[in-house]
């Protein structure tokens, strides 16, 4: 995670953008997990069994939190207000690593959502979910079936002003998942819920399924008026996501000497 990080600044469209916040799996304890762009601290929540801290990273010298949690049981992370990590109207970049346990079960993996309004990323068997409701019950999901017991890399792009099929996109290991999102009417809207905490591992409620997942690196971008309009921000997305992947993967110089190596899976 020490490439992404060092180079967590990210130029889209011209305009360089620092992360909202930056969560790297090594920087967690037993007690809580600091916001390594921030400082921001998560505390440890919830009843049943510990994560398992400084677990299994994906690269060389990398470190992971792996949630050991089920249905309603098993500790999360979760920050101590609601009034932090909220998104309004700005366009949102979101990055992350993680492994997904080979287990078919339902999990919740962030969620600063009630049950309706906010923004969560969860599976139900295989397919990931990374989904969004404002307070007019605008909602849109885009989802991927990912494969257990294998580390991925995932960027999503939503660019608020762009009421079409070029408004969202999902990038798995460098590809683009065939489920295209709009944002159309979603421009006026808040999408955090202003009344949940930022989780990681559960439900900001602690209701529902919990992970039994890794996290490594999950980041997020947040910009009013970023993205480019129409399909040219589709086309410099997937440029960077294929980047952040190589990056991420050590690639990086192979990827600026031919231009277009797309890793799939590790």
């Amino acid at each position: 995670m020490e490439r992404l990080y060092a180079y967590r600044d990210l130029t889209i469209n011209g305009v360089t953008v620092s992360p909202m916040y930056a969560f790297r799996g090594g920087d967690a304890t037993l007690t809580q997990w600091v916001c390594a762009q921030t400082g921001t601290v998560l505390s440890i929540a919830g009843a049943g069994a510990d994560p398992t801290i400084n677990g299994y990273g994906p690269c060389l010298g990398d470190r992971s939190v792996v949630f050991n949690g089920g249905y309603a049981t098993g500790k999360y992370f979760q920050a101590a207000s609601a009034d932090i990590f909220n998104v309004a109207t700005e366009d949102i970049g979101l990055e992350g690593v993680f492994w997904l346990n080979s287990s078919t079960a339902s999990q919740t993996h962030y969620n600063k959502r009630s049950l309706t309004v906010g923004m969560q990323i969860y599976n139900t068997a295989a397919a990931m979910s990374f989904y969004f409701q404002d307070a007019a019950a605008h909602n849109v999901a885009l989802t991927w079936n990912f494969t257990g017991g294998v580390i991925n890399h995932f960027m999503l792009f939503w660019n608020r002003d762009e009421n079409s099929v070029n408004g969202m996109r999902l990038y798995v290991n460098g590809v683009i998942s065939p489920d295209i999102g709009s944002a159309n009417g979603f421009t006026v809207e808040n999408i955090s819920s202003l009344a949940d905490k930022f989780t990681l591992g559960a439900r900001s409620d602690g209701g529902g399924t919990r992970s039994i997942s890794s996290l490594a690196w999950l980041t997020e971008w947040k910009c009013s008026n970023w993205f480019q309009a129409g399909a040219a921000g589709p086309a410099e997305w997937a440029i960077i996501a294929r980047q952040r992947m190589a990056l991420w993967t050590g690639n990086q110089a192979l990827y600026q000497a031919l231009g277009t190596t797309t890793p799939s899976s590790l």
